[in-house]
Formats: C-alpha cells, structure tokens, sequence
C-alpha cells in the first residue's frame, strides 16, 4: 500500500511538473505551424539528416535495468517487432513476445510456462511498440512522419527547450527539443487534446552517433532513474524468429542472424 501511494505521489509531481516546464515562459508562435516545422527540421538534422533516417530498415535496443537482467527489443520496420525481458526475481520471471503484423500473428511465452506460447491475431493498437521506437529513437523513418501540430518555448528545469507538438496515432505529444543542440530531450503524451496534463513520458539523454544518427543511450521514465541503453542500426537477424513462438532456453541473443 505504500508503495502504491509512493508512486501515486510521484506521478503527481512529475505532472505537476512537467506542466510548469511547458507553462514557464510558454509563448505561441504567431503562425505555429511555421515555426514547428523549422524546429522539427532542425532537429531532424541535428539527428543526422533525413537521409539517414530514412535508411533505417531495423533497430536493437537493449535496456539494463538494476537488480535484473536486460531487455531487448528489435524492431524491423515497417511491421515486425520481437521483444526479450528478463525480470528475474519477480512472478513474470523471463518472457519474450514476437508481433509479425505481415502474417497478422502474435506470440507470447513465459519462462515458466516455455511449451505453452499463447497465439493471437494482432489488434490495430497492437502496432504501438514499433510506432514508439521510430518516435523516440529517431523521430522519423521511412514508415513514420508525425504530423506537426504546433510549437512554443519552455524551461525543464534551468533548461530552454522548444517543445513541438505533433499528433501520434490518437495521441497529442510533446517533442521537447534542447534549444541549443535540438536534439530530443523529453517525449510525453498529453492526457487530451486540449490541456497540458502529460499522462506518461520519457527522459532521453547521453547521446552517441551509431551509423551517422545521433540517438539516446539513455532514458528515464516518467521522472524515474535513468537506464543505459545499448542502440544497434541496421542489425543482422534471424528472419525466422518472426515466424514461431520464443524460445525461453534460447536467450535473449536469439534474434541475431546465425553464423
């Protein structure tokens, strides 16, 4: 129960202040629509350039999370996703999940249970990981341009940031961009389409250049610790693990392609 209101307490003022960072010296754009686009092509060059961007066919992320093993998702865009997690000691212990939105099927398998994989037929919404990951680790790809909503200054912290807003799916979300590297600093999803209550968000920082873009290598969330990341661009893998359930004995490298 602790615990519980522990975290209820945090969310209140990480939104709390999160909405002070967008009010504190928040001034519209005479014409925002303008202004958002110079700002979102300053940060797409600022990534590297949309050419490279574009170039993306596939992307490794791993997570090392304190006090567990490691969380990797690969995304093959515009429609595979394949995710590992390790959360050893907990319930859940070990699971790992394939979306392949091509076959329009689902697999699902814990470490407990490693011979009874559950199989679905994908919904719509099931798309959002793959969606997110173009959205936070390089903000545009080949499959995945925002629409530009708007744009206006702010302060995370002693921080300037140019926040751009864009539609997402259903989600109106913040861009919040480093006034003076332009890079994304913070992402978060407004509660509704008018207000600025964020319901989640998260932190990007220490970035690194893997194959000519700058992406995050690390990242928080919703105001919590920040996690290493380790970003691999155009892997080698192994086309098979879209077409069958997970293997738990098979660890967290599976996805890599056989040599």
């Amino acid at each position: 129960m602790k615990r519980l209101l522990h975290v209820f307490v945090v969310m209140i003022v990480l939104s709390v202040t999160l909405r002070a960072a967008i009010r504190n010296n928040q001034s519209k754009d005479d014409n925002p629509s303008e202004k958002a686009k110079q700002l979102w092509e300053m940060a797409i060059a600022a990534k590297g350039g949309r050419e490279r961007l574009k170039a993306v066919q596939s992307i490794a992320i791993t997570q090392t999370f304190s006090g567990r093993g490691p969380t990797t998702e690969l995304c093959v865009f515009p429609d595979k996703y394949w995710v590992w997690e390790d959360r050893m000691p907990t319930k859940l212990g070990l699971a790992a999940e394939v979306r392949n939105f091509q076959q329009n099927v689902g697999y699902f398998v814990v470490g407990h249970l490693p011979n009874d994989p559950k199989k679905s037929e994908l919904k719509p919404g099931a798309r959002w990981p793959i969606t997110e990951c173009q959205l936070i680790n390089l903000l545009e790809t080949n499959w995945f341009k925002p629409q530009l909503l708007t744009s206006y200054r702010g302060n995370l912290g002693s921080n300037a940031v140019d926040i751009v807003e864009i539609k997402v799916d259903q989600f109106r979300t913040g861009v919040f961009l480093d006034s003076k590297t332009h890079l994304p600093v913070r992402i978060g999803y407004f509660l509704r389409d008018t207000g600025d209550r964020i319901f989640k968000s998260y932190g990007l920082s220490d970035y690194r250049e893997v194959k000519g873009i700058l992406v995050p290598h690390s990242i928080s969330y919703n105001g919590g610790r920040s996690i290493p990341l380790k970003i691999e661009i155009n892997v080698d893998y192994d086309p098979a693990i879209f077409e069958r359930a997970p293997r738990i004995a098979d660890g967290a490298e599976q996805w890599r392609a056989k040599r």
